[in-house]
């Protein structure tokens, strides 16, 4: 059964982000940021067994989207969205050790979305010098690096971020690093409990101070 959780000042819908129940509430937001990382259909994992896309309501709820298909999917990705394309960002992650169609992938390729400009005085590659944390186990984690890249170049402190494949909750992370706010949805138990643990690891190891839930009326009901 699909239902709220509460972790810190942020909030995570255990149950699939094409819900109702989630894209109602995400529509109840102001969010200005959303992130995506969907699965790429590489069979790494028993989720992983199709690249899908049903998520362009994200840009219904937020002025700007960023996506990360894999550069393998990039063609049909593209094809299954009608949100308008603006840009790329490329990330590169020299210590990778990820494999691709041509052997390894040092490379991540974050496609922007929006109807307005996207103008923020970025470069649009960044090298991302991140060791993946080995604490926590997904097979499509992506840096912690980036995603705070991503969050304060789109994003203001105290703004909200939707991130719909939460996965071990580095979107989350990057979140409580920066002052700003996640609302993630993630199907797997094993991974809601990763980022439950992983936030409560990351307050005690930074002494992050809990932040007061006042942003998101409506989030359990």
């Amino acid at each position: 059964m699909s239902r709220y959780i509460q972790v810190g000042e942020h909030i995570v819908y255990h149950g699939d982000s094409i819900d109702d129940r989630f894209t109602r509430y995400c529509r109840s937001l102001n969010a200005t940021f959303s992130f995506a990382d969907p699965p790429y259909g590489f069979y790494v994992e028993k989720w992983d067994s199709r690249f899908y896309w049903q998520h362009d309501y994200l840009l219904d709820v937020s002025p700007i989207v960023a996506v990360t298909p894999g550069i393998a999917n990039l063609q049909l990705f593209l094809r299954q969205t009608d949100m308008p394309y603006k840009y790329a960002i490329a990330y590169y992650t020299p210590s990778s050790t990820a494999r691709s169609l041509v052997g390894y992938s040092h490379w991540i390729c974050a496609t922007i979305f929006s109807r307005e400009s996207v103008y923020h005085e970025i470069r649009d590659h960044q090298v991302i010098h991140e060791v993946s944390d080995k604490r926590y186990n997904h097979s499509a984690k992506k840096p912690l690096e980036m995603m705070i890249h991503l969050i304060e170049s789109f994003t203001a402190p105290g703004d909200t971020v939707i991130d719909p494949f939460l996965g071990s909750g580095t979107t989350l992370i990057a979140c409580q690093k920066t002052g700003r706010y996640c609302v993630g949805a993630e199907l797997s138990d094993s991974y809601i409990e990763m980022v439950q643990q992983r936030y409560n690891d990351h307050v005690r190891d930074s002494n992050d101070v809990k932040r007061k839930i006042s942003v998101f009326p409506g989030w359990n009901k």
